[in-house]
């Protein structure tokens, strides 16, 4: 029977099961999915019902301990969760939030490299909305608006999102934590379209030349950008104990493919180092402690200057170099190498047996890039 589910109703419903030796059921006619059971021993219970595959029950509580006023909100509140995809009436496989799972699965799978220090960074500046619920309570639709609403910030932030929260999910799976991923029957949002913005000769004095009235550390940050062709991370992170001579060695644990790498340094490069405030361990450092912050408020410093130059980004000066290089008659092999760039590093030819390192062609080729970058500021 269907009726509004009152301390009037339960008495009714409680006599009617005492009176027929029948268990007696009601369901609410104003909140779907909640009901009352009453059984021939005239006790009641409180319960709500709903579909997830098949039709599932749970007991909210006993009618006396709980009033009908109490038992509505309880079963508001669940029934809510259940809009939200959570399948109340299960037990839990854990009762860990996403945080916790996230936070694990890194302890087993993350290398001390950049590539997973980026990839914590996007899970937890994306995934933030849904850091302290339970896991097993995360849909489909929580992980596509969270990958939406990243999209909208950045073209390959929702990309990335997706990239990163999908094996962890599959982690979880596998752990035990989750029956299946709220990944697992998401598509990854199609690739943004690639940068092919390379600055002419012209463009490249104009920047080098306009960074001076950024001083420090920006000035000399992007000089190094123009005439090395490295990650700006990896630029604005540099050590002292890192240069040796003419040859910057970076760590493994601060470049994207976890590989250690040597980058020579052109004269030009090393009379820009000289300039630079002698700290006790960073170059670029303005706290001491921490490579320096603010790089879109330089870089709209830098374009108040440069009016009459097309909009460009710092990494388009890493693509400038590259593309540089080649115009010099410098080899694909050879500058993917000074850049740290290895294509196919996993698989075929190129990424299995191609390991000779270039180190004399290397550089070769970036005294000849930093020579056709002195030419252009003289010019």
């Amino acid at each position: 029977m269907k009726r509004k589910i009152t301390k009037t109703t339960v008495d009714k419903v409680r006599n009617l099961a005492v009176h027929t030796g029948t268990r007696q059921y009601v369901f609410d006619v104003e909140l779907s999915g909640f009901g009352l059971a009453a059984q021939p021993s005239g006790k009641a219970s409180y319960f709500i019902e709903y579909r997830k595959g098949r039709k599932r029950r749970l007991t909210i509580g006993r009618h006396g301990p709980l009033t009908p006023f109490e038992a509505r909100n309880q079963a508001k509140t669940l029934l809510g969760e259940v809009a939200r995809g959570k399948d109340v009436a299960r037990k839990p496989l854990t009762n860990l939030t996403v945080e916790q799972v996230f936070d694990t699965y890194l302890q087993h799978n993350a290398k001390s490299n950049r590539y997973w220090r980026e990839l914590e960074q996007c899970v937890r500046r994306n995934a933030k909305p849904i850091f302290d619920r339970d896991v097993t309570s995360i849909t489909r639709a929580d992980i596509a608006d969270l990958i939406d609403k990243a999209s909208l910030r950045a073209s390959s932030a929702g990309r990335h999102l997706f990239s990163a929260l999908r094996p962890c999910f599959r982690w979880a799976v596998e752990r035990g934590h989750i029956e299946s991923s709220p990944c697992s029957e998401l598509r990854a949002p199609l690739p943004s379209k690639a940068r092919q913005r390379v600055l002419t000769d012209e463009e490249i004095a104009k920047v080098w030349h306009g960074s001076d009235e950024l001083g420090f550390p920006f000035s000399p940050l992007l000089k190094l950008l123009v005439l090395t062709g490295q990650r700006r991370n990896e630029v604005a992170a540099l050590e002292w104990d890192e240069i040796d001579g003419n040859v910057w060695t970076i760590p493994g644990e601060r470049t994207k493919n976890g590989k250690l790498h040597e980058v020579d340094l052109h004269p030009l490069a090393m009379e820009t180092l000289a300039a630079v405030p002698h700290q006790e361990r960073l170059l670029f450092t303005t706290t001491g402690r921490t490579p320096p912050s603010g790089f879109s408020k330089a870089k709209r410093n830098l374009d108040a200057r440069l009016t009459d130059l097309p909009h460009w980004r710092f990494h388009d000066l890493r693509r400038t170099a590259a593309s540089g290089m080649a115009a010099l008659g410098i080899l694909p092999n050879v500058i993917e190498r000074i850049l740290n760039h290895q294509s196919g590093v996993n698989s075929g030819l190129v990424g299995i047996y191609q390991r000779h390192e270039y180190r004399a062609e290397r550089r070769e080729s970036i005294m000849l890039w930093g020579d056709h970058v002195a030419k252009i500021l003289e010019a």
